[in-house]
């Protein structure tokens, strides 16, 4: 019975990858429209990654966009189904994150937000140079990029970021500041129900391990982030 299960959620998985991130968009436009949790979670559970929640990222990068031409109506609007997604996250899977972001954004002054703005725009430039394999330039952007959201007392960005540097050490092959870096966010995503980027924070131990050559502890925890995802 439970292969069965696992078989079917499988199959599902594999239908909904063959969707792309536009159609998802708009599926969980149509499902916050009708409210129907179910049909946002079907989109925002495919939508997951390292670079963060594809959906999320979208209306979060419109929610600054608009509040930027201090158009606040529009961008209340895009507020309410960045919340309307952290909402159905946390009470499908316990995870607090994207609700927990919602809050900061919401709470953020103008000035904040344009920080906050200016920070995701540096990740995005962080991330390119970390697939080209520029691990150092990387992190000095990054660590500029956490400077504007410490300043903004944004801390959902801030770990983000410091996950992110994590990986740049993995690639990097620092494995032993990247296993310290993320042994130490692991806690902290415990702590507050991240539970997407605990998963994350695991797989990334586990893979520094391996490069350690300590197997069994990275089978350990590569199982401990496979319960999570």
């Amino acid at each position: 019975e439970e292969a069965r299960r696992r078989l079917q959620l499988l199959e599902e998985k594999k239908k909904r990858g063959a969707q792309t991130k536009e159609d998802l968009f708009n599926n969980f436009l149509r499902a916050y429209e009708s409210r129907d949790d179910d049909a946002a979670w079907s989109t925002l559970s495919v939508s997951r990654g390292r670079t963060g929640n594809s959906i999320v990222e979208s209306l979060v990068d419109e929610f600054l966009r608009l509040s930027a031409q201090n158009s606040n109506e529009e961008a209340g609007a895009v507020l309410q189904k960045i919340s309307f997604a952290g909402e159905v996250e946390a009470a499908k899977v316990g995870d607090a994150f994207t609700r927990d972001l919602a809050r900061t954004l919401r709470a953020a002054s103008a000035f904040q937000r344009e920080r906050i703005a200016q920070g995701r725009e540096l990740i995005k430039q962080a991330i390119g140079r970390y697939n080209k394999t520029e691990f150092n330039e990387a992190i000095e952007i990054l660590s500029t990029a956490d400077q504007n959201f410490l300043e903004s007392g944004d801390e959902c960005h801030h770990m983000f970021v410091e996950a992110w540097i994590g990986y740049c050490y993995l690639r990097g092959q620092e494995s032993e500041r990247s296993l310290q870096a993320f042994q130490r966010l692991s806690q902290v995503f415990a702590a507050r129900n991240y539970k997407s980027l605990l998963a994350q924070s695991l797989f990334a131990q586990a893979d520094a391990l391996n490069s350690k050559n300590e197997f069994s502890k990275s089978l350990e925890r590569a199982n401990e982030a496979l319960e999570l995802s």
